[in-house]
């Protein structure tokens, strides 16, 4: 369902720039009062808890039966394993099938790459990505080094930053949705 893949891309575009939020703050605090090492220490062990919450909660194939001698807590954790009939058999209708499945060189190239939506949302997103980018890599040293600011502004600094693109995603889902 399309507004579906609309609302899912707008929560992971928010997830990005909240997360860049909450890092340059989060991360500016643990230099300050800790060192800049634990900041990558903290940084690994959070992906390593999200991607192994991710390698036991998300099944690839939610409408597979579990074998009985499959680990009752891995199966426990599955989303799928609470998903109900109803849900399992419209993700199995919803997919095409494998005899349908759309081949590259059905793929319309030319309209695809003669689409002004493409290259504006392309623009928009390199603009963010390198405002985010500079923000979080460049501009600490220099607004430290230069103008003597302390970590405390810096990060409200990014925070700022971050909260507008926040902003621009949101304002890019709503224009999504509303096509």
């Amino acid at each position: 369902c399309p507004e579906e893949i609309t609302i899912n891309i707008a929560i992971q575009s928010v997830g990005v720039t909240l997360g860049n939020c909450f890092g340059a703050v989060g991360t500016g605090l643990i230099i300050q009062y800790f060192n800049w090492q634990l900041s990558f220490y903290l940084s690994g062990l959070l992906m390593f808890v999200v991607g192994l919450l991710w390698l036991l909660m998300v099944d690839p194939v939610p409408d597979k039966e579990w074998p009985k001698n499959e680990l009752s807590c891995l199966k426990c954790c599955k989303i799928s394993a609470r998903m109900t009939d109803n849900e399992k058999k419209m993700i199995k209708n919803s997919r095409p099938p494998a005899q349908e499945s759309p081949r590259l060189r059905d793929m319309p190239v030319k309209s695809i790459l003669t689409d002004p939506q493409l290259y504006i949302i392309s623009f928009i997103w390199f603009a963010m990505s390198y405002v985010m980018y500079n923000a979080t890599n460049n501009s600490p040293t220099y607004l430290k080094r230069v103008h003597g600011l302390p970590i405390q502004r810096i990060t409200f600094l990014f925070g700022v930053i971050s909260i507008s693109c926040l902003v621009v995603n949101v304002i890019i889902a709503i224009l999504g949705k509303a096509d």
